[in-house]
């Protein structure tokens, strides 16, 4: 999953560590940077020499930058010192300058105005689309955000085109202004994980590369991002058993045979077995469902069972021989549905 992270020029959400933002992310195998030099009621001036130096730390990582630009504003791009790498570009732009903007720069679209005729009309005059993708746009007011079935259905057609596609997430660190409710291009990745929200429009709706939206990760995100593994944070029962807590805190792994209604830690059993833990079956346990999230583990009066560790992907009756020990935060429940048999994860406790 290729992925970039966003950069912004004006004072609204500029970075005066940038340079160590830059390194950190190149650090956690982001790739390029995204940034804008259409934002009204800006500086242009600003925008110019905030831009070069953004230009010239990328590309000391190895970063490739890319701009989203109008026609007003790519003359301020042809004085840079340091060419950019590729140009999303807004409205405005003829089929004859996009052609020779596009023997220099990669040329990126938006990817729910792109038509087909228009795609033709630029391929009839000789574009190359190798050099060409379509990206989507992001959010910033809440319920305006686009369906994860639209998503899915236009990267079908753009991947028919032979278009690379890309979409925003939102960050969990600081967000940028006038909301501050997150830069997601999917409504409903607005208040879940980066991580989590990457993974659910690379793996289920087929988006080549995402873009972190707002201009900040928290460390923990950027942990994940690095690690590249699926990690969920729990919030651990206060009755939970100490030989609970070690099996929750072990490395899991899906099994390779999914089950319909749980995920199931192919880990968690064996070891039980190997560590003589027992789990002793609750007393003062609720009666009460478990719900989707809860994770639970076998207790001894179920048997050969007793120590398997599972996690609820849906609503499931009260069960006197599985015990209740923790729930996966909110966030992180998006992940649940995007486990892959055979994938690790992690159960992550609250400090």
């Amino acid at each position: 999953m290729e992925r970039g992270f966003s950069l912004f020029l004006g004072n609204s959400g500029y970075r005066t560590d940038q340079t160590q933002y830059i390194r950190r992310m190149s650090e956690a195998r982001f790739t390029f940077v995204f940034t804008s030099l259409h934002i009204p009621e800006e500086d242009a001036a600003l925008y110019v020499e905030r831009l070069d130096q953004l230009v010239r730390e990328a590309h000391r990582y190895g970063l490739r930058v890319i701009v989203d630009v109008a026609p007003s504003s790519l003359p301020y791009v042809a004085s840079l010192d340091e060419s950019v790498d590729g140009l999303r570009l807004d409205y405005g732009f003829s089929a004859d300058a996009i052609t020779e903007l596009a023997k220099t720069y990669q040329i990126a679209f938006n990817a729910s105005t792109l038509t087909e005729t228009f795609l033709h009309e630029l391929v009839n005059q000789g574009l190359s689309l190798k050099n060409v993708e379509a990206w989507h746009n992001y959010y910033p007011r809440p319920e305006t955000g686009l369906s994860l079935e639209w998503i899915k259905r236009r990267n079908q057609w753009l991947h028919t085109q032979g278009l690379k596609t890309v979409a925003f997430v939102s960050g969990d660190g600081q967000r940028r202004g006038p909301l501050y409710r997150g830069l997601p291009t999917a409504e409903a990745h607005r208040e879940v994980s980066p991580y989590g929200a990457a993974r659910d429009l690379h793996d289920r709706l087929h988006t080549d590369a995402i873009v972190i939206g707002d201009q900040d990760l928290s460390p923990y995100s950027l942990m994940t991002f690095r690690e590249n593994e699926a990690r969920l944070r729990v919030s651990v029962r206060e009755d939970i058993q100490e030989a609970e807590l070690a099996l929750l805190q072990l490395p899991h792994r899906q099994r390779f045979d999914p089950a319909r209604d749980v995920i199931r830690s192919e880990t968690s059993r064996p070891y039980a077995r190997k560590g003589e833990f027992a789990i002793r079956a609750k007393e003062t346990q609720t009666p009460s469902s478990r719900l989707k999230g809860t994770v639970t583990i076998d207790n001894e009066t179920y048997g050969r069972y007793e120590g398997e560790l599972q996690i609820m992907k849906k609503e499931l009756p009260f069960d006197e021989k599985v015990n209740v020990v923790a729930n996966v935060r909110e966030e992180d429940m998006i992940l649940l549905d995007i486990l892959r048999p055979g994938e690790p994860f992690r159960l992550v406790t609250d400090e």
